[in-house]
């Protein structure tokens, strides 16, 4: 099994292309199943550009298209990390070679922080 974990603060309107991008883990190292969770842990106003925006790929699938990442309120939960099963919405099968892929967008006028997990199970 293979763990990437990655947290960070975006600043307003950057971007960052691949959160997992350096990891050993980021290329399926065999055949395998995917799991990802993704929060922010802000505060944030209502609205359309009120949070990060998120797409997920895993080599050529897309498995999700630009979303708003969910915002975990640490002070109401008292937690700023994703827990399983509840923040790991995506699951993808990954062949091996595979970029695991994550990019993170802040379209507001602040920095917003970003807490990221894939657990990566060979099915060999």
């Amino acid at each position: 099994m293979g763990v990437i974990v990655r947290s960070a603060d975006l600043a307003a309107a950057a971007q960052n292309t691949n959160i997992w991008s350096g990891s050993v883990f980021e290329y399926a190292r065999s055949n395998g199943l995917l799991s990802i969770g993704l929060i922010s842990p802000e505060t944030v106003a209502a609205g359309p550009a009120a949070g990060l925006l998120a797409t997920v790929n895993v080599g050529s699938d897309v498995v999700a298209e630009e979303f708003p990442v969910p915002t975990v309120d640490p002070t109401v939960l008292g937690r700023n990390a994703p827990i399983i099963p509840d923040d790991f919405w995506f699951q993808d099968a990954a062949a091996q070679g595979d970029r695991i892929v994550t990019s993170i967008r802040n379209p507001t006028a602040g920095a917003l922080a970003y807490y990221g997990v894939a657990i990566f199970t060979p099915t060999r």
